[in-house]
């Protein structure tokens, strides 16, 4: 495997990346593969205690959080989180490479895979020793019960002005657990 080697031979870096790509789906797998490559597995893992700064690493590196907004404390604490990160770790994120929003729906925003992919490293650092442990995908399903912090339970982006949503749990769905499965862990189970 090419991406294997790619990650230098550790496989819950390769995990990472393909997760990260299959978090993106069509249209923004792309796009999520490329800031997965481009975020040295050790910083996620350094970070992973943290979901704050997690959640700042992945919209920061994916270039989201590059607007000036400074209206919601949240979107502040955030960009104050990817500044520290990104000087610490010196860390580059993506140009030119723009996520898209047009043509999905809410729960698929990219902001919202990023922060759920975000609470999936928090709650579980050592993710390839689960995968690899799991005899069927039932023994996954603690996955798809994760919920996204606070500001992701009433909100779908970081856009200032917009009206926040009803507060309710936006967890996967069970077609995209499946998709996770089928894309992800069977064909790093069988590598």
């Amino acid at each position: 495997m090419l991406r294997l080697k790619t990650n230098k031979n550790d496989w819950e870096a390769l995990l990472f990346s393909m997760l990260a790509q299959n978090f993106g789906l069509n249209r923004n797998g792309a796009v999520f593969a490329a800031m997965a490559d481009a975020t040295p597995f050790r910083v996620v893992q350094k970070t992973s205690a943290n979901l704050l700064q997690l959640e700042a690493l992945f919209l920061g590196q994916a270039g989201l959080l590059s607007s000036t907004d400074r209206e919601q404390d949240y979107v502040c604490q955030l960009q104050e989180e990817y500044r520290f990160l990104k000087h610490k770790h010196q860390l580059r994120p993506l140009v030119g490479a723009a996520v898209q929003f047009a043509r999905l729906r809410p729960p698929n925003f990219p902001t919202l895979r990023l922060a759920q992919l975000a609470r999936l490293y928090h709650e579980k650092n050592q993710l390839f020793q689960a995968v690899l442990s799991a005899r069927r995908p039932a023994d996954l399903d603690w996955i798809k019960n994760l919920s996204v912090s606070a500001y992701w339970q009433s909100h779908y982006t970081l856009a200032a002005g917009k009206k926040a949503t009803t507060k309710r749990p936006k967890k996967l769905s069970a077609s995209f657990f499946d998709l996770l499965c089928i894309n992800t862990f069977v064909p790093l189970r069988f590598a």
